[in-house]
């Protein structure tokens, strides 16, 4: 098993810690397991646990952690939209959804309120920590499943799915070397991997992501190969093998 690599910026370096989270969740059980599995990671510290949105939404403009683990169905603000005003505020910092909802209904509209992760509470404990991690040295971190649903209601046509703020009437042109990486992100792979089959550097990597991005007129790798396969131009894998 490959070892968990430090978070790294755009210019290729690693992100010193520790990473601060913010921890907003409404049932008490689960955030005291959440805050043994956070304190015993060397890299990481609780600034704070709050129990509803609007809660989550003062203190991440009041601490500015690195990252807020984020529920869903919580009082007085849902999650969803206590990401919307998080991350339009202040899109340094990085949310994960940690949600029970595995399906395109929560996961879509939380990945365009801003969500850089989503993943569900049954993950084991290594993969909670890995994804922050993930997260804030620039990649996305998805629940397999969810992103097996994800892309599948792409696929099929899923009108949740519908873009209307980033939807282009057509494809823009893609040289060669743009296809390549929108193939890659269809193959699930991550900027290390992409590195290592493209043979460059990883900086080099998130800098051709970043500008097909702006060429599609979306925010994130997520939403880029969402847009792509909308349009026809890539064929996401949608299981192993």
């Amino acid at each position: 098993m490959n070892e968990a690599r430090p978070p790294q910026d755009a210019a290729g370096s690693d992100v010193p810690g520790p990473y601060r989270i913010l921890v907003a969740e409404d049932e008490q059980l689960m955030r005291h397991a959440l805050g043994i599995f956070l304190r015993a990671a060397d890299d990481l510290t609780i600034v704070e646990m709050v129990e509803n949105g609007a809660d989550a939404v003062e203190a991440a403009a009041r601490l500015r952690p690195d990252v807020v683990l984020m529920d869903i169905h919580m009082p007085v603000m849902d999650g969803i939209e206590a990401t919307r005003l998080i991350t339009s505020r202040d899109p340094a910092i990085h949310v994960i959804a940690l949600t029970t909802l595995g399906g395109v209904d929560a996961a879509v509209p939380m990945l365009r309120a801003g969500a850089r992760g989503y993943l569900l509470k049954d993950c084991d404990p290594e993969t909670l920590l890995a994804s922050i991690r993930r997260v804030i040295g620039g990649d996305p971190a998805l629940s397999p499943s969810v992103t097996m649903s994800l892309l599948k209601a792409v696929a099929d046509g899923d009108p949740r799915t519908e873009r209307g703020r980033y939807r282009s009437p057509e494809a823009p042109e893609l040289a060669g070397a743009d296809m390549d990486v929108l193939r890659m992100l269809a193959r699930g792979l991550n900027t290390v991997e992409m590195a290592q089959e493209l043979v460059l550097a990883e900086a080099s990597v998130k800098s051709r992501i970043a500008k097909l991005c702006t060429k599609f007129e979306v925010d994130g790798r997520v939403r880029l190969l969402i847009r792509a396969t909308e349009l026809g131009l890539v064929s996401p894998r949608l299981g192993g093998g």
